[in-house]
């Protein structure tokens, strides 16, 4: 009875005394970080080091190690925000989400991609909500503005390319466009198309026939993938390919060949000819959205334009929060296998961001300034200290992951 009565004492006394490293007493779970208030347990970097991804891990670490970066810098936003007084609730979290689901059809490609979920795709939009609230300070669009801005949108063109968005998808963030998601293959002859369309209709493997057509690993990677693009920009600059496809339902393969005819301006008795074989994935019509619907989004887009630098003043806040918490000691990592290469890691972070940089003017054109946060650089797998793939733009967009631009290329010359 003595020596279990000693061992809860000890118990109570370490946890007293040393809380952010208490380990193995009854049934409490080891901690292998703390970042502020918050302390990082092992099922939670477990849970979270099973879904980190092969592009999100540096060379010099493992899953682990990504996966608690990543835990910290989430932290450290949250942390900071909350410092200054600001909030991010769920509701924004949740209206952001929806609309990103409905309007940016270039986000479930990517979702399917790079395997990333649903509550992921949740995560990284909080994230960005969380650093636009650093990088504004808070700021709030004037709700009179918000509307006008609005209504005017309802009345402008949507599905026009820009430079940011060259398949006219998202340039009106109130609007979207009728869609095509295709696929498409060029193919060497009539014939040959002919037959790979019925290879194609055994089992829709696009990227096999890639890479029987040519089997250099860059001329693969640029056929055969799902690449959404507005119908109108498709009639507009491929009419042939439109024609074909508007035809197809969703998962149909051409029946025939498409075979597109370029003329050369300044030759006009020669012309090139290039046969496609192509796929609807999925259409999507056109479709209007309330101003529920797209608050948040367009509220981000106006609070932009009048923040351009907001990303430089983020950067710069988050790496002040940081290094006070370093400097107070407030930020240990406790799991000795990581202790070196994450402390290393956080702290080159914050050194390499505490000098601002100077910010872009913004762009002009319906996207102008307009884009919502976009921390992790528009699409790309984030570094491990990300917080999973990044909420993508509702007015400026990444473009898909390898997804080629449906152009027709040269071909056999007559």
């Amino acid at each position: 009875m003595k020596s279990l009565h000693s061992k809860r004492w000890l118990c109570l006394t370490t946890a007293l005394l040393l809380p952010t490293a208490f380990v193995g007493c009854g049934n409490q779970e080891k901690t292998v970080a703390v970042v502020g208030e918050h302390t990082i347990k092992e099922k939670e970097l477990s849970e979270k080091a099973l879904t980190m991804r092969g592009p999100e891990i540096p060379l010099d670490m493992d899953a682990g190690a990504a996966g608690l970066t990543s835990l910290i810098k989430d932290q450290l936003l949250e942390q900071c925000v909350k410092t200054k007084g600001l909030t991010v609730s769920d509701e924004q979290v949740k209206n952001l989400n929806r609309y990103q689901d409905q309007f940016d059809v270039q986000s479930g490609i990517r979702m399917r991609v790079t395997g990333q979920t649903p509550e992921d795709f949740e995560r990284s939009i909080r994230t960005s909500l969380l650093e636009f609230a650093i990088g504004t300070e808070g700021a709030k669009a004037d709700p009179k503005k918000l509307e006008e801005e609005f209504n005017k949108l309802k009345t402008q063109p949507t599905g026009v390319p820009t430079a940011s968005d060259p398949y006219g998808l998202t340039g009106n963030p109130v609007r979207r466009p009728e869609i095509f998601s295709i696929k498409m293959l060029r193919v060497p002859s009539l014939e040959a198309g002919k037959k790979i369309i019925e290879m194609l209709k055994k089992d829709g493997d696009f990227k096999k026939i890639a890479r029987l057509l040519n089997p250099d690993p860059a001329a693969v990677s640029a056929q055969g993938n799902e690449t959404p693009v507005s119908r109108a920009i498709l009639k507009q600059q491929l009419p042939e390919l439109e024609e074909a496809l508007a035809k197809l339902g969703d998962g149909q393969i051409t029946p025939e060949p498409i075979v597109k005819v370029v003329r050369n301006p300044a030759q006009p008795a020669q012309s090139q000819t290039g046969y496609f074989v192509g796929q609807i994935v999925k259409k999507y019509p056109a479709k209007d959205f309330g101003l529920e619907d797209v608050k948040t989004a367009l509220e981000f887009r106006m609070v932009a334009q009048e923040h351009p630098e907001w990303i430089t003043h983020k950067d710069a806040e988050v790496s002040k929060f940081t290094q006070q918490l370093f400097k107070d000691n407030k930020v240990q990592i406790l799991a000795q296998k990581y202790q070196a290469v994450v402390s290393n890691f956080i702290k080159s972070m914050v050194a390499s961001k505490a000098t601002p940089q100077p910010t872009a003017p913004p762009q002009s054109g319906a996207g102008a300034g307009g884009s919502a946060p976009q921390p992790n650089g528009g699409g790309a797998a984030p570094s491990a200290g990300g917080a999973g793939a990044s909420a993508p733009s509702p007015s400026a967009p990444a473009p898909s992951g390898g997804a080629e631009k449906p152009t027709a290329p040269a071909g056999d010359k007559k």
